[in-house]
């Protein structure tokens, strides 16, 4: 039930923040504009994504988009789930230093999520990272709130879209092991 409080008082705070920019006459931030709250870079010649429309070149880089937040967010978390599951990446800054350019990406990372409430207060860059569900989401929240400046999606639409990509994950490791 915590969590879920948690989760309303930041949807509350982050649709203030959006109210704000559109009255003060400021742009989305591009990647919740491309429905893609991580910024996962474009591959043009690898990777397409479900929901992937295209592909845009920003200054700071090729970013893909896509056709709904849900699937931008679904993305975001298949590629948490690889680079946990296939690489072995276990803790927050050993998957931020791989998802992020930037070296204080862990560190920024981990205090969004011990900002986000009280039983988060230990979180550490080097907290271990083991898969559970409320670490994929905060994870997802604090790389969009990293990308993005806030994050404007409520806690039950992060756990559609993680159910979305575990499910895919999911089948994808049956067609492996077949």
């Amino acid at each position: 039930m915590k969590s879920m409080t948690r989760w309303l008082a930041a949807a509350f705070v982050a649709t203030l923040l959006v109210w704000a920019q559109v009255a003060y006459g400021q742009d989305e931030p591009a990647g919740l504009r491309n429905n893609n709250p991580g910024n996962i870079v474009c591959d043009r010649k690898r990777q397409w994504w479900q929901g992937q429309t295209g592909c845009v070149d920003l200054k700071e880089g090729s970013f893909v988009t896509f056709d709904t937040p849900e699937s931008g967010l679904r993305a975001l978390y298949l590629l948490l789930s690889r680079y946990h599951e296939e690489y072995g990446l276990d803790t927050i800054d050993k998957i931020m230093s791989r998802w992020s350019s930037n070296p204080e990406a862990g560190e920024i990372v981990a205090k969004i999520i011990r900002d986000m409430g009280p039983a988060n207060a230990g979180i550490t860059k080097d907290t271990g990272f083991w898969g559970t569900a409320d670490q994929y989401i905060s994870m997802g929240y604090a790389i969009t709130v990293l990308e993005n400046g806030y994050n404007p999606y409520e806690y039950a639409f992060h756990w559609e879209a993680l159910l979305k990509a575990r499910t895919a994950w999911l089948k994808q490791m049956e067609v492996i092991d077949q």
